[in-house]
């Protein structure tokens, strides 16, 4: 159990510098999905694929310790001028498509910044985090092992012993029952 929360808390430690970036990516969602009846179905799919596409590099990034913030600025960069940019027209408002201009460049911007931080950071801590948490999963798994693979054995040898008993009476009554009939017919 210890190593299971052990386990739980490196996992949300991991996640938690990705509040700020998961907060703006929800906001931007919801700002899209405001203006979405008066997009046509290209122009939906177009927006939710880059912002998604922008969304997997800043996460991946992130939680895999790269720091390609040349891959991130380069999608933006793509998504403001062939996705955003066609999107000013006469059938949405102008402020809603600022706002998700904004919301993504905060997105953006957050992301940059938490990279930065996290590629000056040691990875050797999160590395010895990383070994001992797995350490400690091994030698749980093992003395869970060990505890409980004689108490269940027994029960079960026990359980085996007396269902086997009671098939062994069974069958004797039943060749006894079978002789019977047999010298009955005879």
């Amino acid at each position: 159990m210890k190593t299971l929360i052990l386990t739980l808390f490196l996992a949300l430690n991991l996640f938690a510098s990705l509040p700020s970036i998961e907060e703006n990516y929800k906001i931007l969602n919801n700002e899209i999905e405001k203006i979405s009846p008066e997009l046509n179905a290209e122009e939906k799919i177009s927006l939710h694929y880059h912002i998604l596409s922008t969304h997997d590099a800043i996460v991946s990034s992130l939680l895999q310790g790269d720091s390609e913030i040349s891959k991130i600025e380069n999608i933006s960069q793509k998504t403001l001028l062939n996705v955003l940019l066609p999107l000013y027209n006469d059938k949405l408002n102008p402020q809603s498509i600022e706002k998700i201009k904004t919301l993504y460049k905060n997105m953006v911007q957050d992301a940059i910044i938490q990279i930065e931080q996290k590629s000056s950071q040691p990875l050797g801590s999160l590395t010895i985090w990383a070994i001992i948490v797995t350490l400690g999963l091994l030698v749980g798994l093992f003395a869970g092992y060990l505890l409980f693979k004689n108490s269940s054995r027994t029960e079960k040898d026990l359980l085996s012993e007396n269902i086997l008993r009671e098939l062994k009476k069974q069958n004797s009554s039943l060749l006894d029952e079978v002789n019977f009939l047999r010298a009955q017919h005879i």
